[in-house]
């Protein structure tokens, strides 16, 4: 249900392929409020990816509506609050979300002040050179600083030669290095060791807060869906089967997860990476 905190409203969204015969989103329906942080869970195949990206129409939905700040995005065209009809402006909305994804969303072949550069400027190259306000170091530095990875002081050393924790630390900054009212995590420790993906949840959790962002993250850890953020979702065959917020959420267990996963959706869950995690 909606509430004046909202700030998605997804509803009845789906996302069939093959004329129909694979339906990875099949009726989702979930309201987003205002600083929302929210784990999204399931086996692999349930539709959590394709949910995230239908958010800011990197998958065009089949059918349904995801209502944005008012204006449900899935329409080309919307009427403003003077009733004038106005075209959606796809890059617009897309620069009021960041995303981070499993695989390191960088340019390997350039520095960190390059791509720093570029996410300070939203992708504008002006043929890079041009992108690169040497003035704007200090203030990189500053930001680097703050994960506690000693890449404030390599500015000049191309980011293919980091490790995979600093590569996706570094994504993280980037992505709220200009303002967004909406962050998307893509499985974005899926591809870390255990140890490393624990400092990038940690360095999330840290620009989440601090930056006040509306999240939902992807994740495969049963135990980190539970232990952060304020809410939880369990997906399985393109819907949603179950949705646990504040109190309820921090009491939970892997076992109680297990538990809810058999009742909803009357099987065992099967993907060893979640019975695991």
């Amino acid at each position: 249900m909606a509430t004046n905190d909202s700030m998605i409203q997804v509803k009845d969204l789906k996302k069939h392929y093959k004329m129909g015969t694979i339906r990875a989103l099949d009726g989702v329906t979930v309201n987003i409020n205002k600083g929302d942080v929210m784990a999204v869970i399931g086996p692999s195949g349930s539709g959590k990816s394709t949910f995230l990206r239908s958010l800011n129409l990197l998958e065009e939905p089949t059918g349904g509506a995801i209502i944005f700040s008012g204006v449900d995005i899935t329409k080309k065209k919307y009427q403003d609050e003077n009733g004038k009809t106005v075209k959606l402006d796809i890059d617009a909305l897309r620069q009021r979300m960041g995303m981070v994804f499993q695989h390191f969303n960088l340019f390997p072949h350039m520095t960190i002040l390059e791509n720093m550069s570029l996410a300070d400027n939203k992708g504008n190259f002006y043929g890079l050179g041009k992108g690169i306000n040497k003035n704007r170091k200090s203030y990189y530095q500053e930001l680097l600083s703050q994960l506690n990875l000693g890449l404030e002081n390599k500015l000049n050393v191309k980011v293919g030669s980091l490790s995979g924790g600093q590569r996706q630390a570094m994504a993280l900054l980037m992505s709220t290095m200009t303002p967004i009212e909406f962050l998307i995590l893509d499985e974005h420790t899926a591809a870390l060791d255990p140890k490393t993906a624990a400092k990038v949840l940690e360095t999330t959790d840290k620009i989440v807060n601090s930056e006040h962002l509306t999240t939902l993250m992807i994740t495969h850890n049963m135990r980190d869906a539970i232990a952060h953020g304020n809410r939880l979702i369990m997906m399985n065959a393109g819907h949603v089967i179950y949705d646990v917020a504040g109190e309820e959420k921090k009491h939970l267990t892997v076992q109680d997860l297990l538990a809810k996963f058999e009742e909803a959706a009357g099987g065992e869950l099967a993907n060893d990476r979640m019975i695991l995690s």
